[in-house]
């Protein structure tokens, strides 16, 4: 799933960059559209990873092993169970997540661009890069990370009929992980922070072009990908 998430990700935030500048008749975009540009890519993104992360999530979950036989057999069941909208379930925090994330990532990165000395040289804007993406992607984490435990519980909470699920919409699932008290409140930050180095990476089009190759774990191997 990585190849068409990144995909999806860069390709939508430059065709939401050109159409808010057609909209507001503006050459280049500053501090607020960049914002507004990438929670814009942000809300795209989400509504093609849905299933995927879904699937994802149900298999990873060492309380449901042995009950899928595989990816396309998770689907099926979910399908039966609760139509072809079950692949949707979590939508909502899978939403927030990604305009958290991208809101926070592109939306930073034009600032500290803005902030670091103009480079003369291919090496400066290669450590320019370097420097505006860890930061940004680091930013995006600490906002999103919070959604992505909500968009995880809910998720892995199988529907009940009758019952509601202690796990539902994304706001009020945050205060009930608040309650559970300090351990239940382990956003996985180290964890996700890694995911901002992959964002470090000064050429958007290459690591795209290396997650689109054989296969995720291949570009993974390359250095290019991590974890996520």
């Amino acid at each position: 799933m990585e190849a068409p998430k990144r995909a999806v990700k860069f390709s939508a935030n430059d065709w939401w960059g050109k159409t808010y500048k057609q909209m507001f008749g503006v050459d280049k975009p500053g501090q607020g559209l960049s914002v507004l540009t990438g929670c814009s890519a942000g809300a795209t993104e989400s509504l093609v990873v849905v299933p995927f992360e879904l699937v994802k999530i149900r298999l990873q979950d060492k309380d449901s092993a042995g009950k899928y036989k595989g990816a396309m057999d998770c689907v099926a069941q979910v399908i039966k169970n609760d139509g072809i909208l079950g692949m949707y379930h979590g939508l909502e925090p899978t939403f927030w997540r990604h305009v958290t994330w991208n809101g926070g990532y592109f939306g930073c990165i034009f600032q500290i661009r803005a902030l670091l000395p103009k480079a003369e040289t291919p090496s400066g804007t290669l450590i320019n890069n370097l420097i505006s993406g860890t930061i940004g992607g680091f930013v995006g984490t600490v906002l999103n990370t919070p959604f992505d435990v909500i968009k995880s519980r809910v998720q892995n909470s199988p529907k009940v009929a009758g019952q509601v699920p202690k796990y539902n919409w994304a706001i009020p699932s945050l205060f009930v992980v608040a309650r559970e008290g300090r351990h239940g409140t382990r956003w996985h930050t180290g964890r996700n922070t890694q995911r901002s180095q992959y964002y470090s990476h000064p050429d958007t089009a290459c690591f795209t072009q290396a997650a689109s190759s054989a296969s995720p774990c291949a570009a993974r191997q390359a250095g290019v990908i991590t974890q996520y």
